[in-house]
């Protein structure tokens, strides 16, 4: 992705001899470490260790994902629908987007607006799977 000229191009260079990314992955070797370190610090014993490192990393590649989705999303929108660099693609295929946008939209509020009917429903979830705090 540096390369493409997102973020720092030094990070994207290739090794002179291998021809691997070694900048970048020293970076994400650092931002490993500097994770599990921030891991142990924060947990009590090594059970707890191995079920907040799930947790966090399951909830962060969540995240992640819906950002890239997002990304992706309003990327396609501007190139199909917008700047219409693409017109063999159908208007109606737009729906999908809008439905899912709006029902994240609509999520959103409904938390915001009840969020002790959101915490509710989240703690009966957390019970039913065996989930403790």
């Amino acid at each position: 992705m540096s390369r493409d000229s997102f973020g720092e191009r030094g990070i994207g260079k290739a090794h002179h001899r291998w021809g691997t990314p070694a900048a970048a992955t020293g970076v994400v070797t650092v931002m490993a470490v500097t994770i599990y370190v921030i891991y142990v610090i924060v947990s009590s014993s090594p059970s707890a260790l191995a079920e907040n490192a799930f947790i966090w990393s399951g909830t962060i590649g969540t995240l992640i994902l819906l950002v890239a989705y997002v990304l992706a999303t309003v990327g396609m929108t501007l190139l199909v629908f917008v700047r219409r660099k693409m017109p063999s693609v159908p208007m109606w295929q737009v729906i999908i987007p809008i439905v899912a946008g709006g029902w994240l939209v609509a999520a959103v509020i409904a938390v915001l607006v009840a969020p002790g009917t959101a915490r509710r429903l989240g703690a009966a979830l957390m019970s039913r799977e065996g989930i403790s705090r």
